[in-house]
């Protein structure tokens, strides 16, 4: 007898350790969103941030991930060209008119100068850290 009641306070002490005392746990997929510091010098229409035809270098700050770069999509509301980085490197990216550069939380983007033929471009930035992902949106174009 004395051996079943071991076994029995073995089951049930395994049982309850497999168990949380946490009331608010976190289920998978219920990550907290991208909290990030904006360049002040950015304007933001809505949820697109407005670069100058004179192009520049803006970087962003996630407060509470270290994402990488998930693809950059040249165009608007994902009907453009999509580019993926090279799977050894997912923290630098460049196009022909921008570059995405991740260092731990600092997320910069450079843009250059709009040419003579360009009147605006759209770009899009994917980002991620597992299983959470966020977009920047970018509109640079001419002053009217």
């Amino acid at each position: 007898m004395t051996k079943f009641l071991k076994i029995l306070l073995l089951a049930c002490v395994a049982a309850l350790s497999l168990s949380s005392c946490e009331k608010e746990e976190l289920r998978d997929g219920d990550w907290e969103a991208m909290k990030w510091i904006n360049p002040s010098e950015l304007v933001q229409q809505g949820k697109v941030f407005i670069v100058p035809a004179d192009g520049g270098s803006y970087t962003f700050e996630c407060k509470n991930y270290h994402p990488w770069i998930s693809d950059v999509i040249e165009g608007k509301d994902y009907t453009g060209q999509i580019i993926f980085p090279d799977n050894e490197d997912r923290h630098h990216l460049k196009g022909a008119w921008w570059e995405v550069k991740i260092d731990k939380k600092l997320a910069t983007i450079t843009f250059l100068p709009l040419d003579s033929q360009t009147d605006a471009r759209d770009l899009i930035v994917d980002l991620t850290a597992g299983d959470i992902f966020d977009h920047l949106k970018f509109s640079q174009k001419r002053e009217s």
